[in-house]
């Protein structure tokens, strides 16, 4: 868990926000090796935590560097928002085929709190746009990076109250409440 720190705090701010103590489960979409699960073991013991990840080999990692821990493949669409008190969606939805639809899902799907982490900014003066560029894994892919205003208005827009925002370098986390 080395790679991020900043991107591990951040998160745990983000937790505290929520207050964790009294929130009994957390779904984390786009999971990849599970480390927020490793994290959220350590800090909050009781706190159910299922991950999930659209790649077997990504999900089959998890499994066996967090075995105590519950993780499945699934698509972003195919989770069930509604089955946790939080939801986690770290570099994830700039990843999927329509971004703006996936994000707009997360908002409406989720009935508690909502954890966007991780989210690639644009300069304040240029609009969400996508932008092809080298993964962390190398390869080149098309990205979403947020114009950090739309992305408030899009949660605004839904009804939604954000309690938390967070900006490092060209990354945001945002905590959205519940309805």
């Amino acid at each position: 868990m080395k790679p991020w720190p900043d991107t591990y705090q951040r998160f745990m701010e983000c937790m505290e926000v929520i207050n964790p103590h009294f929130v009994d489960s957390l779904l984390d979409v786009g999971c990849g090796a599970g480390h927020y699960g490793r994290i959220c073991q350590r800090a909050w013991p009781t706190l159910r935590y299922h991950g999930t990840d659209l790649s077997p080999f990504m999900v089959a990692v998890a499994r066996v560097e967090a075995p105590d821990l519950s993780f499945a493949v699934a698509d972003f669409f195919d989770n069930d928002f509604a089955a946790s008190d939080v939801v986690l969606v770290s570099s994830t939805l700039e990843y999927t085929a329509d971004p703006l639809r996936a994000l707009a899902h997360a908002l409406r799907e989720t009935p508690g709190y909502l954890i966007l982490h991780r989210l690639h900014l644009t300069a304040d003066t240029e609009p969400t746009h996508v932008v092809n560029e080298p993964t962390y894994c190398g390869r080149r892919e098309d990205k979403l990076h947020w114009n950090r205003r739309d992305v408030l208005e899009r949660i605004k827009a839904n009804d939604r109250q954000v309690m938390h925002t967070c900006f490092w370098g060209q990354l945001m986390s945002v905590v959205v409440n519940a309805r």
